[in-house]
């Protein structure tokens, strides 16, 4: 799934996928503040990719299982955090 990070932050703010393996292809939109993409549960990062710098895409793949994760984009002004929703 391709998500993105700008200056707001994480993007798109609320995101709804399937348990299992998940590929996040992630875009940096033109931001020199936040480079970085972490998915969060129960306050421990479970994955992220780093160093996400203008005009490079960067991935990580999980295998998630059903339930609520934080999305955090360090820095983001208006969505440093988003929802990720995984279903069975």
């Amino acid at each position: 799934m391709h998500v993105s990070i700008s200056d707001a932050g994480c993007g798109p703010q609320v995101l709804s996928i399937p348990a299992g393996p998940a590929t996040f292809s992630v875009t940096n939109t033109g931001t020199a503040s936040v480079l970085e993409y972490e998915i969060e549960q129960s306050g421990r990062i479970i994955g992220e990719v780093e160093n996400v710098i203008p005009g490079i895409d960067r991935s990580f793949t999980l295998n998630l299982e059903p339930g609520a994760y934080i999305r955090y984009c360090p820095g983001g002004t208006l969505a440093a955090t988003g929802t990720l929703n995984v279903t069975e």
